[in-house]
């Protein structure tokens, strides 16, 4: 008898929070940090790391990697030179300077590079 009350108060209680949920809650595409953003890049981008509101760094196919100090109104494209081949999978960002970027491929189009001074130059630190 026991058991059998206690199933029914946590069935009306989930409905009740689910009624509740439903009534109050925001569909995801109205939240306010929800901005579509123009990278004006036509790589497929894979990698995000974001240092700040403001600092973002992205990667992706065709050797791309792009970072933006605005919040997203305009990306700057810091690309390694000659990387053109590579696909960067991913990065992470240390801070809006110090940025480690991941390449993914056969041989040795696996690498590691790494900049200190955001971009402007980089240093290979891993070739498979």
């Amino acid at each position: 008898m026991r058991n059998s009350y206690l199933s029914v108060l946590v069935k009306i209680l989930f409905v009740l929070i689910t009624l509740f949920t439903l009534a109050f809650a925001k569909p995801l595409d109205s939240l306010d940090f929800w901005q579509l953003q123009q990278s004006n890049s036509k790589a497929n981008l894979r990698g995000l790391s974001i240092v700040s509101s403001k600092v973002v760094w992205a990667s992706g196919s065709q050797g791309t990697c792009l970072k933006t100090i605005d919040a997203g109104k305009t990306w700057g494209n810091i690309s390694i030179p000659e990387t053109q081949d590579l696909d960067f999978r991913d990065l992470h960002a240390f801070d809006e300077n110090t940025v480690c970027l991941l390449s993914i491929g056969e041989g040795e189009k696996s690498r590691i590079y790494k900049t200190s001074d955001s971009g402007k130059t980089w240093k290979l630190v891993f070739k498979n």
